[in-house]
């Protein structure tokens, strides 16, 4: 997808809402779009964080889920347009806690793992918003 595309959908995200156009410029170079079919399995439970990317939904929903005791899949989040997700695990550099799957066809933004990190650094507003997720998140466990 061009950048100019990225640029202006960025600018429609909420939660890109207090960026700069400068920040928003820097982003963009390394943004991907990813369409996903129904079922399209983003990570598991159990993954690797270090290369992981940060993900925000365009389009579609995607269902977070974890094992309980008996092997089941227990559904703690059903995320939808402009939702994020991936951030706990590189928050905290520790494995995957969930997995997360597309409950529908997808279309996602992924920011890699040491532009999501640098972003939050660098954007004070952005880290709060992402706190607040990630604790909402953590009680929800």
């Amino acid at each position: 997808m061009e950048s100019e595309n990225i640029f202006s959908i960025l600018k429609r995200i909420p939660f890109f809402a207090d960026l700069s156009e400068l920040k928003h410029a820097k982003m963009v170079k390394n943004i991907s779009m990813r369409s996903c079919p129904a079922g399209y399995t983003f990570f598991k439970e159990g993954d690797d964080t270090t290369k992981s990317p940060f993900f925000i939904i365009l389009k579609g929903m995607v269902n977070i889920f974890r094992k309980n005791s008996v092997g089941e899949n227990h559904c703690l989040a059903t995320l939808k347009n402009n939702d994020f997700f991936g951030e706990m695990g590189i928050l905290t550099n520790e494995a995957r806690n969930a997995t997360a799957q597309a409950a529908e066809d997808c279309h996602v933004l992924e920011i890699p793992n040491a532009d999501f990190l640098n972003l939050i650094q660098s954007c004070p507003n952005m880290a709060a918003k992402i706190s607040e997720t990630y604790i909402n998140r953590e009680k929800g466990k």
